[in-house]
């Protein structure tokens, strides 16, 4: 076997306790994963690869958000999730200080480090963690899920379009749940697009997620048919994208959009997508709808009750519990919804204690795992799906450096 030679290093940092492992897209504290939003998580990177410097907001802005048009206040949510996850004090920091007026400095004290090991023993560890990490190899049950799903793509390429609410706590798997039925349907020609809700402190840009996530297709190679549907069933949604139109066409854009309401551009939201699924059968997916936008749940309520036949499958996940706190939000869309027969649900539930057996079997297939450590695991973490994994990422990192 051939070493390793001449490998760059990747950007990862440590800042006691905490280590920032940007190609994975993770923060941990110690041995704990801490959950980041992208936004967050690139914003932390972009500090702490700059620490000790001033960044001001607008140089924040350019690199986090890539040159699309925001509010300083999606800037000040995200300086604001960073101080709670760090455990930090805006009055006594000691990790993000505020230049008033001007931006933010990483003062704590940052060692780069290098995760890969120039041996031949580690290059074999690090081609065995990627094997035994390797998801399709290692997801276990949600076999009723999966086949209701199927069942729902099934009928959505019928052209019955179909709405599948996926409920459950936070780390329950919704996510998962949904890579796991992409990866199922990956050899039938279809187009997604994803987008997930943030948390804002009130009520975020309307439409935000969806518009994101236009805009990042508009924006890929394919982007030309996308922008020319834009041109024709939703100019209202193309004003919102000013990196895909053109310097000559904006002028001609805004006088024919003058005046438009909300209800004009949800409506030309459906019409886009219905569009969209004419060409290819369409999923859509919404994550994170308990921090969606009035307008957002809106868009989704129009979408699941039009009658005109699409080759359409929305999956839309939330947090029961979270939701449950706003008056309207999308538990209230949800109820009516599956009142009018337009919706469906599937709510997950923890891990059985042979599903947790299942998922150490499958993640170390060469390891006997005595039965009382699959007990106490699963008594530990109540069979929930994430701190399960944690657990499991813990232990593997212990076999390769132990």
């Amino acid at each position: 076997m051939e070493p390793i030679r001449n490998v760059a290093p990747l950007k990862c940092w440590e800042f006691h306790p905490f280590r920032l492992d940007k190609p994975n897209a993770m923060l941990w504290r110690n041995d704990q994963v801490v959950p980041l939003r992208p936004k967050s998580f690139a914003t932390l990177c972009y500090l702490v690869e700059h620490h000790g410097q001033l960044v001001t907001k607008d140089k924040l802005l350019d690199n986090v958000w890539q040159g699309r048009y925001v509010c300083e206040s999606a800037l000040k949510v995200c300086i604001n999730e960073l101080r709670q996850a760090l455990g930090d004090d805006a009055r006594a920091p000691t990790y993000l200080a505020t230049v008033a007026r001007r931006g933010y400095r990483f003062i704590a004290s940052v060692n780069q480090i290098n995760l890969l090991r120039k041996t031949e023993e580690a290059a074999a560890g690090i081609r065995h963690a990627a094997r035994l990490a390797d998801r399709t190899e290692c997801w276990i049950g949600r076999q009723t899920a999966q086949a209701q799903l199927l069942a729902n793509w099934q009928c959505s390429l019928e052209g019955l379009r179909q709405v599948v609410f996926l409920t459950g706590e936070p780390g329950i798997g919704k996510t998962t749940l949904i890579e796991m039925f992409l990866n199922e349907v990956s050899d039938h020609p279809h187009m997604v697009l994803r987008m997930r809700c943030v948390e804002h402190f009130g009520q975020g840009e309307a439409l935000l997620p969806m518009i994101e996530a236009i805009e990042k297709r508009c924006r890929a190679p394919e982007g030309a048919e996308l922008i020319e549907l834009l041109h024709r069933h939703a100019p209202v949604w193309l004003a919102q994208l000013p990196s895909v139109v053109q310097p000559e066409q904006r002028e001609a854009l805004q006088r024919e959009i003058f005046g438009a309401s909300r209800e004009r551009m949800i409506r030309e939201g459906c019409e886009l997508l219905e569009s969209l699924s004419r060409n290819a059968p369409l999923i859509l997916v919404l994550e994170d709808l308990h921090w969606s936008d009035h307008a957002t749940l809106d868009f989704l309520s129009l979408l699941a009750r039009r009658n005109e036949p699409a080759a359409l499958l929305v999956l839309a996940s939330y947090r029961l519990v979270d939701a449950t706190l706003q008056k309207y939000s999308v538990a209230s869309v949800h109820r009516e919804l599956q009142l009018q027969g337009t919706s469906s649900e599937i709510a997950l539930d923890p891990f059985s204690l042979d599903e947790v057996k299942g998922f150490f079997i499958r993640r170390f297939p060469d390891m006997s795992i005595p039965e009382e450590v699959s007990h106490a695991i699963f008594s530990r973490t109540g069979g929930l799906p994430l701190f399960v994994s944690n657990l499991h990422a813990t232990s593997l990192s212990i076999q390769l450096t132990g």
